[in-house]
């Protein structure tokens, strides 16, 4: 959310640098314009439809593995949080690198690691009608990806009626606009995708991939994703929470379940 240039990223700490080192995530100004178009150009509509025969046989290889889990039952349970990490990962590995999930796995546990490092030291004190889009939208509006954005001003300048001076950090708590009543109604923190049949009054009051240029360069391909995954899963199942299932969302880097997502699968006879 940079539109009028007045407003940047906040440094990284030491142990977040260690992590995301150079990538766009953490770049601003001409460097990070330069990768900016760099990566817009690989992840477009466009080339993201071109990958979509790599997203179906990932999901077929998912639902596969699945079948051979439910061993002719017709109910069993899956951990869905895990399934659909590996299966981006392996979306990922085969769209971006020409491999699959098992070719790369190496990659993707060193990255798993440095997570959980990184997450271990950011714990410390460091100063200086459904439609399968309203569903999507309404679960990124009660669970977005990340659930707060800081950005710096980069110089004196005046927001709405407040005057904000250079380098204050502003802290953009999208979970808290997402569950806004005076924007979503009384109804704001109830599963309700009937809210997106209406057109938005504001844009800014949904943002779970960011907004303007800094908006997430991955947006398209983690939508495409999520619908094509979602729509072979409930053409072979009907499913519901499990017993054992513990809502504790968390902030992982990325909003995750503490304790998994542990769903119930029935088997549809198609015949």
């Amino acid at each position: 959310m940079n539109s009028s240039g007045c407003y940047g990223k906040v440094g990284f700490n030491p142990s977040s640098k260690q992590l995301l080192g150079d990538g766009l995530v953490g770049l601003d100004g001409e460097k990070w314009a330069l990768q900016r178009r760099i990566t817009n150009h690989a992840f477009n509509m466009e080339r993201v439809k071109g990958w979509i025969p790599e997203v179906v046989a990932s999901v077929t290889k998912m639902l596969e593995k699945w079948e051979e889990e439910r061993g002719g039952k017709m109910e069993f349970e899956i951990d869905v949080h895990k399934e659909l990490h590996d299966l981006s990962a392996d979306i990922i590995s085969r769209a971006d690198f020409g491999s699959s999930l098992e070719e790369g796995k190496r990659i993707f546990e060193i990255q798993e690691r440095q997570m959980h490092f990184f997450y271990e030291a950011m714990r410390s004190v460091y100063i200086p009608g459904f439609s399968v889009s309203m569903i999507l939208n309404e679960t990124l509006l009660l669970y977005p990806p990340v659930v707060a954005m800081v950005r710096k001003a980069c110089k004196n300048v005046k927001l709405g009626s407040l005057n904000i001076p250079e380098n204050t950090q502003l802290y953009l708590a999208m979970a808290a606009v997402h569950r806004d009543p005076m924007i979503w109604g009384e109804d704001a923190h109830n599963f309700n995708p009937l809210r997106f049949k209406e057109p938005r009054k504001h844009l800014a009051s949904f943002f779970p991939f960011g907004l303007g240029p800094r908006i997430c360069v991955g947006q398209n391909l983690a939508v495409v994703e999520a619908k094509i995954a979602l729509c072979m899963i409930i053409q072979h199942y009907s499913f519901e929470l499990s017993s054992t299932y513990v809502h504790a969302p968390m902030q992982f880097l990325t909003m995750q379940p503490q304790y998994g997502a542990n769903i119930l699968f029935r088997r549809i006879n198609l015949s």
